[in-house]
């Protein structure tokens, strides 16, 4: 989990290995050489790699939002400015030209998966409730 949100966008190849890395450490863990990995992660109680990165980029929208985070990540993101209610989105989704440096980016996926939460959970009072009601929507 170190450093996984500059990653995230890494090959899916990569994430794929990644994935099978971490199966074969549980697979030590619980000297289980049978059960299936979604099976191993229940009983570790685990999220998947990719579900744990994108929960943490809405964790990371949330204090952008907030002001809890440094502003040189706080600046790659804009705000929602808009007199329509016409989205739940609280920040501007840009549109993109290519995938790579469009698609696949923070500064696109992060509003995006910002406003398909619901409004329960995006407008918590704090960090702390924010992902108690994330977690048990998962």
């Amino acid at each position: 989990m170190y450093c996984h949100l500059v990653w995230h966008f890494c090959k899916s190849s990569d994430a794929r290995k990644l994935e099978r890395l971490q199966e074969r450490g549980l697979r030590a863990v619980y000297r289980d050489e049978h059960a299936s990995y979604s099976n191993l992660l229940k009983r570790a109680e685990l999220p998947t790699l990719m579900n744990r990165r994108l929960q943490d980029i809405c964790i990371l929208m949330y204090k952008v939002k907030h002001k809890l985070c440094p502003t040189y990540i706080s600046n790659i993101f804009t705000d929602h400015n808009s007199s329509y209610f016409l989205r739940q989105s609280d920040f501007f989704i840009p549109s993109y030209n290519t995938v790579t440096y469009g698609k696949h980016s923070m500064r696109y996926l992060g509003p995006r998966l910002s406003g398909k939460l619901s409004s329960d959970v995006r407008l918590a009072k704090n960090l702390n409730t924010f992902k108690i009601r994330f977690v048990n929507v998962m």
